[in-house]
């Protein structure tokens, strides 16, 4: 990217200072016009001078003046020309559009990638757009949970009251009540003793001797059933109470572990969403990367289309090959057949040769040179029979090689 960027900078300082070398002819040219404008203007002046002093004698001075005008005009127009027509001129011009295009490529890649980056960045704006309103919607959700929790805990706080009311008021209606029945017995039990009491006494008071005996007695009775009147009414209903107390701490504790609870699934909830959104943004580069693989994908497989249509045509050439090897091989043998078949018949004709006594002692030399040339060939024949033998035994491991693949 950054030999890309010195090269279009080059390509652009090189192409700017050919243009302002243009724009230097062109202002060297627009100068002369101006020269002649200004020759043209002092002409008109002159002109005018003449029709105030003295037309007639300056007609032909004004004629001559405009003819070198124009044909100052026309020596500037033929030198530009000239200029232009020269090779220098023409190879500038050449540049010149040679670096036009290149420039106008340089902004179609710009427009191009303007055009990316604006739909990058539409998509970078739906995705926050997305964002916000998943967001919200958490916001919404936890402004809903944290509303539940609370009306839950004025729910608890309403019901822990309640209850703790009722309870006391039960608990001082039995209290009350059991008061009350104690208060009978001991009432009772009081006036039983009371009684029995006065009858020992006047008993007693009959007998003076026993007297004081009894009335001690009795009243020591008196001290034992004092003792045994109930009195803790009072702190069995503050224990009651405190019991009751404990409960409903433990009620609240068990509130505040739920409250916790939720709270941690609001952590957990707020995570994943933070998940959801980073596996949003990882789905969609493995889309992009998945169109990436795809169109590789295809140049792939447009390459194994032409491997396989080369693997074709090599596998028709090998069968060809094959065929050619295997004609070969079949001709090989027929001619090593006839060559043994051939070597045979020599050889039976060297026996019979050999074995004729008559014609032996007539015939010797002239039988020997042949036996000695059919020796000759038919160790020639062997040798042939040989190389052919390793020509097949060459065909046959190729033909081998060739069924392996």
């Amino acid at each position: 990217m950054e030999d890309v960027k010195a090269n279009l900078m080059k390509t652009y300082t090189e192409t700017w200072r050919q243009i302002n070398s243009v724009k230097l002819l062109l202002e060297k040219k627009q100068a002369e016009c101006d020269e002649i404008h200004k020759k043209m203007k002092l002409a008109q002046e002159t002109y005018d001078l003449a029709m105030k002093i003295n037309l007639a004698d300056l007609e032909s001075e004004m004629h001559v003046k405009e003819m070198l005008v124009l044909k100052a005009e026309t020596l500037a127009a033929r030198e530009n020309s000239l200029q232009n027509s020269t090779p220098e001129a023409r190879e500038i011009n050449s540049k010149i559009e040679q670096t036009f295009d290149e420039v106008y490529k340089i902004e179609a890649v710009i427009t191009q990638s303007k055009s990316d980056i604006s739909t990058y960045q539409q998509d970078i704006e739906t995705i926050e757009k997305e964002h916000v309103e998943k967001r919200e919607q958490s916001s919404k959700k936890i402004a809903s949970i944290y509303k539940n929790i609370q009306n839950l805990r004025e729910e608890v706080s309403q019901f822990r009251s309640n209850n703790l009311s009722n309870l006391i008021s039960v608990q001082n209606d039995e209290l009350n009540k059991e008061i009350e029945v104690q208060t009978s017995q001991t009432i009772s039990m009081l006036f039983t003793e009371f009684f029995n009491s006065a009858n020992a006494v006047t008993e007693a008071l009959k007998n003076p001797d026993s007297a004081s005996d009894v009335i001690k007695a009795e009243i020591e009775k008196c001290k034992i059933l004092e003792s045994k009147i109930p009195k803790h009414q009072a702190e069995k209903s503050y224990d009651d109470i405190m019991e009751m107390q404990e409960k409903t701490n433990i009620l609240f504790q068990q509130i505040n572990s739920f409250e916790d609870q939720i709270k941690l699934s609001i952590n957990d909830m707020k995570n994943e969403e933070e998940h959801q959104d980073q596996l949003a943004n990882n789905l969609k580069i493995e889309q992009r990367n998945s169109k990436e693989l795809m169109q590789k994908l295809g140049l792939q497989e447009t390459k194994v289309t032409r491997l396989e249509q080369e693997i074709k045509h090599l596998k028709e050439e090998d069968a060809t090959r094959k065929d050619t090897a295997l004609a070969k091989l079949e001709q090989l043998r027929m001619d090593i057949l006839n060559i043994i078949a051939e070597n045979r018949k020599k050889m039976d004709k060297i026996n019979q040769l050999r074995s004729g006594s008559a014609s032996k002692l007539k015939f010797n030399s002239p039988i020997e040179n042949l036996c000695m040339s059919i020796h000759e060939q038919a160790q020639e024949l062997n040798k042939e029979v040989e190389r052919l033998t390793n020509e097949e035994e060459q065909l046959k491991s190729e033909l081998n090689k060739l069924n392996l693949e």
